[in-house]
């Protein structure tokens, strides 16, 4: 992987704004974390920690909501589709395009952008959904006992079961608990 494109993604994530850099880097350590007590493969971990580092790139530079024909679309619902085009400028990032799209997709197709559900959903960017919804929350306030019972309460509906427990297992076990969790 030619390391000067991936800086330079990181560079340019940060010059835009560093609470993204800085969410992304949390995201990419639990989605780490998570495929290390779900026992990945080297690859996969590489994989699914690059998806959580570059996941939000499809919303720099842009306003969360765009006007197209008559309509707002908000950007939320479809910055993966962005995010995949600047992937697509790099053929080592090919194996992240198809995590980052899946991201938001929920266990029982109510996500988006392409309402999948269930197995058809990457197990890798089921892992990012969970760790960016975990961090998302825990930048909104949300304690971890907080988020985590959202996380157990959304069970087989948002996120699979079988992926909720090693997540919530892997925070503890890696005292992955940031800089927000000061306030506590």
């Amino acid at each position: 992987m030619d390391i000067k494109k991936f800086d330079y993604l990181l560079s340019k994530m940060e010059k835009d704004t560093l609470e993204t850099l800085e969410h992304s880097e949390r995201t990419a350590v639990l989605c780490y974390a998570t495929g290390k007590e779900l026992e990945l493969e080297s690859k996969e971990l590489e994989i699914v920690y690059l998806a959580g580092l570059l996941h939000e790139l499809g919303k720099l530079e842009l306003p969360m909501k765009l006007k197209l024909r008559d309509e707002f679309v908000d950007l939320d619902k479809i910055y993966p589709y962005f995010t995949t085009t600047i992937l697509n400028n790099y053929q080592e990032f090919e194996s992240l395009k198809e995590i980052v799209m899946q991201h938001q997709e929920n266990y029982d197709g109510s996500g988006y952008p392409c309402g999948l559900h269930g197995d058809e959903i990457n197990i890798l960017a089921v892992i990012l959904r969970i760790a960016d919804f975990y961090d998302a929350k825990r930048i909104q306030g949300s304690t971890h006992d907080e988020t985590t019972k959202i996380l157990r309460e959304n069970s087989d509906i948002m996120f699979p079961r079988k992926i909720i427990t090693p997540f919530i297992k892997s925070i503890i076990k890696n005292e992955l608990q940031f800089e927000y969790d000061k306030n506590e």
